[in-house]
């Protein structure tokens, strides 16, 4: 099964104050973990050419499509994805953090901005690339 946008998969199960109570307390959690690392969270490692994955016990959607990038980032990705999905995703971290600094960064190539919150020790970066809404947490 393919990994399914967020938005649409906890709508369809959890009344909407639970979906937001649920997405916010996973981000903080990650937030607060960037501060030192991810291994408390870190499963199974997984295979991969690029670097050191490991599942996450943090998923932010049924499926699995969160892992822990080399102990330091949570990376949470969904495809297949829209400039929309994007934009309402940043619309709900920012209402799950609207003290935090908010960022907006030009990728160029006629990609949508990404959208960084910023923290104290940790930053959370939203961004689409092709049809895939990518979610990192991190120092």
């Amino acid at each position: 099964m393919k990994p399914v946008l967020l938005a649409a998969l906890l709508a369809a199960a959890l009344p909407a104050a639970a979906r937001a109570d649920d997405l916010c307390a996973q981000l903080g959690h990650a937030v607060e973990l960037a501060k030192t690392d991810f291994k408390s969270i870190e499963g199974d490692a997984l295979p991969s050419n690029n670097g050191q994955y490991w599942r996450s016990t943090i998923q932010l959607s049924a499926g699995d499509n969160c892992a822990v990038e080399a102990h330091r980032i949570l990376t949470c990705s969904w495809e297949p994805s829209t400039e929309d999905d994007l934009k309402k995703m940043v619309a709900s971290v920012g209402a799950c953090f609207p003290d935090a600094q908010k960022q907006t960064v030009a990728v160029g190539d006629g990609l949508p901005p990404e959208t960084d919150f910023k923290f104290d020790a940790a930053t959370i970066q939203l961004g689409l690339t092709a049809d895939v809404l990518s979610l990192n947490v991190g120092p």
